[in-house]
């Protein structure tokens, strides 16, 4: 039995409510998978900046890289938890 089968299966042994929610679960993968899979293309496409540094941009990225080098940053984790985003 594939996937497929086994899912229609499922489908049709599934009471009428459940369907609607399945179908929803369903929608929102499908949309999930259209971002993600849109996401190389418009990188992709997206213009090249071409824009020349300031000095004063090339010392902050200079500073952040001394930074990381010593290791002092903040995880994703630990900034989502200091403005309230977990």
């Amino acid at each position: 039995m594939t996937a497929r089968d086994k899912l229609l299966s499922l489908l049709e042994n599934l009471p009428e409510p459940m369907i609607s929610q399945v179908v929803d679960f369903i929608e929102f993968l499908a949309d999930k998978r259209r971002r993600e899979s849109a996401l190389p293309r418009i990188l992709a496409e997206a213009p090249y900046d071409d824009e020349p540094t300031t000095p004063e941009e090339d010392l902050e990225v200079e500073e952040a890289q001394q930074a990381a080098r010593r290791g002092d940053v903040i995880s994703a984790d630990d900034l989502k938890r200091k403005y309230g985003l977990v």
